[in-house]
């Protein structure tokens, strides 16, 4: 269920406040058992918007999330029966607040500074995780000429996080303090107005661990008449290693005494961070065209090119021993480096018809693919996990069949997906929902979701566990009432 009232503080002011609860009941296994993944949620927020001059402009916004999971983890011990997988319950906390300040000190220049706080916990077995973010944020606008519309600004950012683990995952050290400063610029040319337009930009960020990282970016559009827009755009960004690629040491499985050779110990296969990974890389293509064949009949199209390098992989180091475990096991160490490349591709269809103004229909069709440039012996290539379907479609179609009344009806399809260690099979799903609203303030609800299938399988895995959850079948109902 939702809620949200508001109201007005002054003649210049006024404030929302807003709450939600969500609880969601486990999806199934492929024998129609249960999947221990069920969650439930809160969500709080209030807003207050005030002007404080004619040109100035205050917001201030409070947030709290609380949710609680069901897991299945992996339980890895250095004594029998080493491997299996335990049951427990997630809590998340999410508290943040922020206050931004714009300034319109012209029709065509402004400034906003924002300020940001957010603290995050995490509870679970094999980790405590405490996180209290700051955020300092500042963009300014102008116009240095009537075809050159320009924003600028700069960030700063603090991070402070603790991570208290268990033996079998661990981070080293278990508190970290992270700074990030960064600036960008763009220029918005019109180079022929209404009909060229160039967007060249650059952005710049400043880490301890990573040092100055650089991603421009530049975009083209052409306009040659009312109906069609031509566009294309090139740009570079950058991932840099998270706490877990740097800092982390979690033991994956462990084999029982004898599993690696005759007389061996407990082996554990243990993922361990790196302090000398590199940012991972990435060059984008992409053009496009949007066409706009009558007044109700548009289509859009897009096409891409990624280029990957510095691609993160596991690769297998000499085995020694476990610097915690007791009693003592072996290590066969999976180091988080960098690899070799990569490429995506693919594109995007997407037709939008309003057949008449009780009925629209939208069409989409999505491919993508990829090719990972080959590994060394010894290394997992951060490639081979990705699990994105080659193709998906999507056809939808909203409907006023009456007045107060409203339908709405979605038909996907989605690829399988060719994913280790096993594949996931493509489906077709339905879903329906009809809307009545007997009076302005109230309307209700039913809805189908997934309606073709009893059950399917979307994901290879329900967290960490061994067994893949599958979607049921599902039927709700809504009341809204707006006063």
């Amino acid at each position: 269920g939702a809620g949200r009232i508001e109201g007005k503080s002054s003649d210049t002011g006024g404030w929302r406040l807003s709450a939600q609860y969500l609880k969601h009941d486990s999806s199934a296994r492929e024998s129609g058992d249960d999947s221990f993944d069920a969650w439930d949620e809160q969500l709080a927020r209030l807003r207050w918007d005030h002007q404080l001059t004619e040109r100035n402009n205050l917001t201030i916004t409070g947030h709290y999330f609380h949710s609680e999971m069901e897991n299945e983890y992996p339980d890895n011990t250095p004594y029998p029966p080493y491997s299996q997988i335990g049951l427990e319950e997630v809590e998340f906390r999410t508290a943040s607040f922020q206050t931004i300040w714009t300034r319109e000190s012209s029709p065509t220049a402004g400034s906003k500074f924002g300020l940001y706080f957010t603290h995050f916990e995490r509870e679970e077995y094999l980790l405590r995780e405490l996180n209290n973010i700051i955020d300092l944020d500042f963009q300014h606008h102008f116009k240095a000429h009537p075809n050159h519309a320009f924003i600028w600004g700069g960030m700063f950012r603090y991070i402070h996080d603790n991570m208290r683990g268990q033996p079998t995952m661990t981070f080293i050290p278990d508190s970290n303090n992270d700074r990030v400063y960064g600036a960008f610029l763009q220029d918005d040319w019109s180079v022929i107005p209404r009909r060229l337009n160039l967007t060249l930009g650059g952005k710049w960020e400043y880490r301890e661990n990573t040092g100055d990282q650089w991603q421009p970016s530049a975009r083209v559009a052409w306009t040659p008449n009312q109906t069609s827009t031509w566009w294309g755009s090139v740009a570079r960004a950058v991932r840099v290693p998270s706490r877990i690629n740097r800092h982390i040491q979690m033991d994956m499985s462990i084999l029982p005494p004898g599993a690696m050779f005759p007389n061996s110990p407990a082996t554990s296969l243990s993922m361990v961070g790196s302090e000398d990974m590199l940012p991972e890389e990435l060059i984008a293509y992409e053009t496009g065209f949007r066409f706009k064949a009558r007044h109700n009949l548009s289509l859009d199209l897009a096409l891409f090119i990624n280029e990957y390098d510095q691609l993160r992989v596991l690769e297998m180091g000499a085995p020694q021993p476990h610097p915690i475990h007791d009693p003592p096991t072996m290590m066969i160490p999976m180091v988080v480096s960098n690899g070799p490349g990569g490429r995506t591709q693919g594109g995007e269809l997407s037709v939008n018809w309003k057949a008449s103004k009780q009925a629209q229909l939208q069409l989409a069709y999505s491919n993508w693919d990829f090719k990972a440039a080959g590994s060394e012996p010894g290394q997992t290539n951060g490639m081979a996990g990705m699990t994105t379907p080659k193709h998906q479609v999507s056809l939808r179609g909203l409907f006023n069949p009456a007045p107060a009344w409203e339908a709405d009806v979605w038909f996907r399809f989605t690829d399988e997906l060719m994913a280790d260690p096993r594949n996931v099979g493509d489906y077709s799903e339905l879903d329906l929902r009809l809307s009545w609203g007997p009076a302005p303030a109230f309307d209700l609800v039913l809805g189908g979701r997934n309606l073709l299938n009893k059950d399917h399988q979307e994901f290879n895995y329900a967290g960490m566990a061994d067994q893949p959850a599958w979607i049921r079948r599902s039927v709700y109902f809504e009341v809204k009432w707006n006063f």
